[in-house]
């Protein structure tokens, strides 16, 4: 009742709203208060007339914490049943909607889960879960200030820039994160919104249109010039 608007984050992060696997929606918005909150949907998909209708089931209002600053939700992932997003600590949100600073003072700017383990990739610092992202570790410092995005294209996880048209398969170890360069042929400076794999298909939206290539092809090295 109190909606005003979404909170939208920059165009630079992660998507302003995100789903979860138990069917929740997490989203930021502002509403009477000059700050953002959090309002966490429990959906459903129903076929209606040959078309998916989304139906709420139930509502809960999040507030963010306040301290001596306005917490700002700056990304938002979710991952498995749980929500996570970053400011100046690392919060988490259950499915019951519960809040909690999970990594206090780290900045983080995307996360990824790779089989059992959360990784989180702060300024110069990669982060590391190995219990459903309630504690995390510091596991080495990360040279590369360049703020990737990570997507699982099967059991191999995929880096992407989004301004700099370049694709990559990354390797997650207690070293860092190496970077394989991927052939990116026609799309060299695009600007990346997405990418998704489907039926076989690699498919990367961008400002311009949606490319896609075969899943057999998508991981063979960069030409060399």
């Amino acid at each position: 009742s109190d909606f005003r608007g979404f909170y939208h984050i920059g165009i630079g992060f992660t998507p302003s709203m995100a789903i979860n696997k138990a069917n929740q929606l997490l989203i930021p918005y502002y509403g009477k208060y000059t700050t953002p909150r959090l309002l966490l949907a429990d959906i459903e998909v129903e076929a209606l007339h040959g078309f998916d209708q989304v139906n709420i089931l139930k509502t809960k209002i999040i507030d963010i914490p306040f301290g001596s600053y306005s917490v700002l939700p700056n990304n938002i992932y979710a991952i498995g049943n749980n929500f996570y997003f970053s400011h100046t600590n690392l919060y988490k949100v259950n499915a019951q909607g519960e809040i909690s600073t999970v990594l206090p003072n780290a900045h983080t700017s995307t996360m990824i889960q790779i089989g059992q383990d959360i990784y989180s990739v702060g300024v110069r610092k990669l982060y590391k879960s190995t219990d459903d992202g309630n504690t995390w570790n510091e596991v080495t410092p990360v040279n590369d200030r360049v703020v990737y995005r990570y997507k699982m294209i099967g059991d191999k996880v995929v880096a992407y820039h989004r301004t700099r048209g370049e694709i990559f398969e990354a390797t997650f170890s207690s070293n860092g994160i190496a970077l394989r360069e991927l052939e990116n042929d026609g799309i060299e400076h695009e600007y990346f919104t997405s990418l998704a794999t489907l039926k076989g298909k690699v498919y990367i939206t961008t400002f311009t249109g949606m490319y896609w290539r075969d899943l057999d092809g998508f991981f063979d090295d960069k030409k060399k010039e």
